[in-house]
């Protein structure tokens, strides 16, 4: 069975970036993991120990990874404003 942990999604897991999740769980093919909800792109700065939103997230993203591979294929989602993506390139690039 894939976990999510054996996919590049796990990586974005472990550091809290996947959020509101209607579906995070492996699919019908096997080796493969889905994931719809929200991913966090830039957190705000907590305070204490205080959970706050993120400050930019991509938005309904619909997306898979296949275990073992580096990349995510496929990722479609909403973002508000280019200007957010632009900004959030380097962050991006870490994932």
């Amino acid at each position: 069975m894939t976990t999510i942990e054996k996919t590049p999604l796990g990586r974005l897991d472990q550091e809290g970036r996947l959020l509101n999740a209607v579906l995070k769980s492996p699919t019908t093919k096997p080796g493969r993991f889905g994931f719809r909800g929200d991913i966090a792109l830039k957190f705000q700065t907590q305070l204490a120990d205080e959970k706050r939103p993120p400050e930019f997230s991509i938005e309904q993203v619909l997306t898979i990874a296949q275990e073992g591979e580096a990349t995510i294929p496929i990722l479609a989602g909403y973002l508000h404003s280019f200007a957010i993506w632009n900004r959030s390139l380097k962050s991006l690039a870490t994932f």
